[in-house]
């Protein structure tokens, strides 16, 4: 005895898996499409680092918590020189009890035995509400502090500085503002 509308119920369900077939093969194009966009880093026989690595990231702890992380798009590690090499930069730092201090930049150089990071090119620092603006930062692990000798610009919500250093005290929260500082605080509208 046959069911009366089986034969319809068989049509869809050869339809469904068909389509749905046909989307399992489409997503695996894609996806070996996409991974053979990605750019690869130099072999080290063709340049003069031990190791290039594509997706660099490196955690820094400090008793047994996070302390900070350092991202790259690419890394290439010289081990006689303890130094890493590293492009599209990006460090968040975790102070205890306080919200993550973001840094991007365009290059960098990551130190594998101090672990000092200095990076360069529009430098971006972001923190509670304010965004400091530098073509140079630097990292100093022992002391965990950010510091800048060449010009920054600082902007919060009401304020911007500008000065031709400055420091940046992870741990505290500090920055100080060093040599030509200026200041433009405006007023805040009470309604």
């Amino acid at each position: 005895m046959k069911l009366p509308g089986a034969r319809r119920y068989k049509r869809i369900l050869t339809l469904v898996i068909i389509i749905l077939a046909g989307l399992l093969v489409l997503a695996f194009v894609r996806f070996r499409m996409q991974t053979r966009l990605v750019e690869k880093p130099d072999a080290p026989e063709n340049s003069a680092a031990t190791l290039s690595i594509n997706g660099f990231r490196h955690t820094a702890t400090r008793e047994a918590r996070t302390s900070w992380i350092l991202e790259a798009a690419t890394a290439k590690l010289y081990s006689g020189e303890n130094q890493a090499t590293l492009s599209d930069v990006q460090m968040r730092f975790f102070p205890e009890g306080r919200g993550a201090v973001r840094l991007t930049g365009e290059k960098g150089q990551f130190n594998t035995q101090t672990r000092n990071v200095s990076v360069s090119g529009s430098v971006v620092c972001r923190y509670s509400g304010y965004v400091l603006n530098t073509e140079n930062l630097h990292y100093q692990h022992d002391s965990n502090i950010i510091y800048a000798e060449s010009e920054i610009s600082v902007a919060g919500q009401n304020s911007q500085f500008t000065a031709d250093s400055g420091e940046f005290e992870i741990n505290t929260g500090t920055l100080r503002l060093s040599g030509n500082v200026e200041a433009r605080i405006n007023q805040i509208d009470k309604d």
